[in-house]
């Protein structure tokens, strides 16, 4: 029995050994299993992670890429390259004739581009033409001079100023001497642009010379670049630009329609006999061949700095000077200049007396403002005899007595005297103002609102200015105001710097002290002339905008403008007074008609005086919807 048991023992050792392994085995492939579900546990957690970084990354990136294309929405624009010194791309030549005809240029073509544009692709009007012309600037001003179109060649550069100041997109840029300059400038601005994603157009005006057709064959054959590039012809085109894709215009009201006629050069004087009895004809005298061609085709010849170039007198022969000096100083003869240079005098003898007419004065007289433009030379200026003293009969000098500063609290500012006092200067004869044509031009010279394309034109709006004293006695702009008559919204209020020399700034009326005016000057809040003061306004107002003021005459003078659409307050308000002006002013109406004190302060506010001119108006249109009044 006793070795049954030991078997029987035996036995369950073995198959308790068994079953201890098999446990083990359980628990190792348990450990297994659980360090897996670990490992993939934590592989969740990560690619969870990961999904979360990669959806965050893309929202960024979205975000990023939305910003990107608002970006260049905002920056897009339309590129017009022009080769201004080519023949077929040079303007016309009222433009460079023209005061002012720098701008005007540049008006033109934008809106001439802008208006092709609206014809051919609707979606790109909307953003802003860039224009770059370039020209040779001693090339071209010779050839303009020696074409007679303009003087000097400072006329060219003046030109390029006043094309590149019309808007803040268009550029006339002087390359210097060289043939080739500004086609690499061309070339150069067309290579960095083509391919630029916010220069979404191309007007590429310069198709004269073949020489380009090589830099846009390379690209002749991306149909993206086609779409965006638009050849400007002229009257000449290079025979190869018609092989090319690209599609063409013409603008034929800008520039040239034909080739610009050179001058001939003045032919030698030929010798002729006049029949006049002068001395000056008896013996000889030689006369200009192109004196029977007329006189548009005559040039005065100038050289680089603008200035005549005079030939010398030939010298008389000594038969001609015995028989001046015989006839002068034994025969005591006395000759009419203007007769023997020009072959007309006024006092001829052989005219009857009422046929005479006095002479002319040597003194031109003032042109007035409104006939800065006009051409009508005084009779010696036409001959270039203004050197010429001739005699005027002698009459009672009289003595010049004058003021020559301004009154202010009636009392003159030079001589701190009352405006009773008898004046402080004297003079022995008077002594008008002298200015040249170019200077009144430059002072006096008046701008019409331009067609604009801005969509900011409102209907109506009411505008107040005010005024200093510049040295040259004329009224000058110091500060701008214009609102919207119908929402009140202040559309322009700043101060403006003026570009003359200045007298005073009439603090006690316009109440601009020059502290302000330094203070807005650093602090870039002020306009810089009155011509930068008359372009902001153009992007509020449009020739159909109304223009309301009170005295406006006195604004639209400071700003040297003028505007067909005007209502005055000042007029409104005299047809209800029965033409007397007592009483109409801005204070005194604001007073009686809307029981509002204004100006009491130090000077004028002219945002103040625009509201109340605002208001004024609107007083009298509903008097007159009422049919109370007749304004």
């Amino acid at each position: 029995m006793g070795g049954k048991l030991a078997e029987d023992f035996a036995a369950f050792k073995i198959a308790e050994e068994g079953q201890s392994a098999r446990l083990q085995n359980l628990s190792c492939q348990i450990q297994d299993l659980v360090g897996k579900y670990d490992d993939a546990v934590r592989d969740l957690e990560s690619e969870r992670v990961a999904r979360r970084f990669t959806q965050q990354d893309a929202d960024v990136s979205r975000a990023k890429y939305e910003e990107l294309q608002q970006s260049m929405e905002r920056s897009s624009f339309v590129l017009v390259l022009i080769d201004a010194d080519a023949d077929s791309y040079i303007f016309k030549d009222e433009y460079y004739t023209a005061t002012d005809g720098g701008r005007k240029a540049a008006l033109d073509l934008s809106n001439g581009v802008r208006s092709f544009l609206q014809a051919t692709r609707p979606e790109l009007p909307d953003y802003p033409i860039l224009i770059k012309a370039y020209a040779n600037e001693a090339g071209l001003s010779q050839f303009l001079v020696s074409s007679g179109i303009i003087k000097a060649p400072r006329d060219l550069v003046e030109f390029a100023k006043d094309f590149t100041q019309a808007t803040e997109y268009t550029d006339f840029l002087l390359v210097g001497s060289g043939k080739d300059r500004a086609d690499k400038k061309i070339q150069g601005s067309l290579k960095q642009f083509i391919r630029n994603p916010t220069c979404r157009h191309i007007i590429f005006g310069a198709c004269h010379d073949n020489s380009y057709v090589r830099l846009l064959e390379d690209y002749a054959h991306d149909d993206s670049v086609v779409d965006r590039v638009t050849l400007l012809h002229g009257f000449s085109v290079g025979r190869e630009f018609r092989d090319l894709r690209f599609k063409s215009f013409k603008m034929e009201d800008v520039f040239n329609s034909a080739p610009v006629r050179n001058l001939a050069p003045t032919p030698e004087p030929l010798a002729s006999v006049s029949s006049s009895s002068s001395w000056a004809s008896t013996v000889g005298s030689k006369t200009n061949a192109s004196s029977q061609q007329s006189r548009a085709e005559v040039s005065v010849r100038l050289n680089t700095a603008g200035c005549r170039i005079d030939d010398y007198l030939r010298k008389p022969n000594k038969q001609a000077v015995n028989s001046w000096y015989h006839k002068v100083g034994k025969g005591h003869m006395r000759y009419c200049r203007l007769y023997h240079l020009s072959g007309l005098c006024p006092n001829s003898p052989l005219l009857g007396k009422k046929e005479r007419r006095p002479r002319p004065r040597s003194v031109q007289k003032q042109d007035p403002p409104g006939a800065l433009l006009s051409q009508v030379p005084d009779e010696l200026d036409s001959l270039g005899l203004e050197h010429l003293k001739l005699e005027e009969p002698r009459g009672p000098t009289l003595r010049c007595h004058f003021h020559d500063e301004k009154a202010v609290d009636k009392r003159w500012t030079c001589c701190g005297a009352h405006v009773s006092e008898p004046p402080c200067k004297h003079e022995e004869h008077h002594q008008p103002e002298q200015s040249t044509l170019k200077e009144m031009s430059s002072r006096w010279q008046y701008s019409v609102t331009p067609v604009s394309w801005a969509k900011g034109a409102r209907k109506a709006v009411v505008i107040d200015c005010e005024m200093g004293t510049a040295a040259s006695g004329d009224c000058e702009l110091i500060r701008l105001t214009l609102i919207d008559y119908f929402t009140s919204q202040v559309l322009i209020d700043n101060l403006v710097w003026p570009d003359v020399s200045m007298s005073h700034l009439n603090t006690k009326y316009s109440g601009v002290t020059w502290k302000l005016m330094r203070e807005a000057r650093n602090a870039k809040r002020c306009i810089f002339g009155r011509k930068n003061a008359r372009a902001l306004i153009w992007k509020f107002v449009s020739p159909e905008t109304i223009v309301i003021g009170h005295g406006a005459s006195s604004d639209l003078t400071s700003l040297r403008w003028i505007h067909p659409r005007i209502i005055d307050t000042l007029i409104v308000e005299g047809n209800n007074h029965d033409g007397k002006t007592q009483g109409l002013s801005l204070k005194k109406l604001a007073e009686l008609r809307l029981q509002r004190t204004i100006q009491k302060g130090k000077g004028h506010d002219s945002l103040e005086d625009a509201i109340a001119t605002r208001d004024l108006l609107h007083w009298n249109v509903v008097r007159m919807i009422e049919g109370k009044t007749e304004a």
